[in-house]
């Protein structure tokens, strides 16, 4: 009769999950990659805790049953897909302990896990000034705070309309907390200059490469000519002059009828 060969396997398989999508990401699914050091049997989704998602699907990466051979149910990589819960998630992949076996029957003692923030909210940006909308201020203060840490926001990225002008002194308080002064151009307004200012839309991302939506339009109505006064008189009996009194009326900001 023909000799028959049995291997002695009492170790436990080893496994390690990871991603290699950045943390955060805005990527969805969201991958994580599982690797056995040897064959397991009967993994899928429901071997799996999930957390702030679901399995989407559980696959061999690309090439992998080609060149390493998979037999029957038993492998030893497999590719995960979750699809987050929400637009603002943290994406958790757990393998349990003793949720898989080689195939042997041994099973692994520790349970590995790895997680992705999933973000796909894209930032929000306000614009702000301590002048009036009526104002006889050169600069314009500006402030420009955004709903979460930005990056890759500069001066540059406020769009100046109307009147136009120039930004100066353009100042990072934090990532999301910015300031300027915006020189108004008054060459060839005459007596008002009208200024807007806005942020438009990618001008800055946030840590998920997610970018900034666009801000509300700020305007102001510059304004630096002094206003003059005339009198004039009001019946027959009144005698326009010139003269200059010396002597204080004791009037001060009131009308003269």
């Amino acid at each position: 009769s023909d000799a028959l060969d049995f291997v002695f396997d009492t170790t436990a398989p080893q496994v390690s999950i990871n991603s290699s999508y950045p943390d955060p990401t805005n990527e969805a699914p969201v991958e994580f990659l599982i690797e056995f050091d040897e064959a397991v049997v009967d993994f899928g989704a429901s071997v799996l805790s999930v957390s702030g998602g679901t399995v989407a699907s559980v696959s061999f990466p690309q090439g992998y049953a080609d060149s390493e051979g998979v037999a029957g149910d038993a492998a030893s990589l497999f590719l995960v897909a979750v699809t987050p819960a929400s637009t603002e998630a943290l994406v958790n992949v757990t393998i349990p302990a003793g949720a898989v076996t080689d195939q042997a029957g041994n099973s692994f003692a520790d349970a590995r896990s790895d997680a992705r923030q999933y973000d796909f909210v894209r930032p929000t940006v306000g614009l702000s000034s301590e002048s009036d909308f009526y104002t006889n201020e050169n600069p314009v203060p500006l402030r420009v705070l955004f709903s979460e840490p930005v990056y890759g926001f500069a001066a540059d990225a406020l769009t100046l309309g109307g009147a136009g002008g120039t930004v100066a002194n353009f100042h990072a308080h934090s990532a999301s907390n910015y300031s300027a002064d915006v020189y108004v151009d008054t060459s060839g307004a005459g007596d008002a200059s009208t200024l807007t200012v806005q942020v438009l839309a990618g001008e800055a991302e946030d840590a998920a490469a997610n970018n900034n939506t666009a801000s509300a339009v700020l305007t102001r109505h510059l304004e630096q000519v002094r206003p003059g006064v005339e009198l004039a008189c009001a019946s027959r009996d009144c005698v326009a002059s010139d003269s200059v009194f010396g002597v204080p009326t004791g009037i001060s900001g009131a009308p003269i009828s």
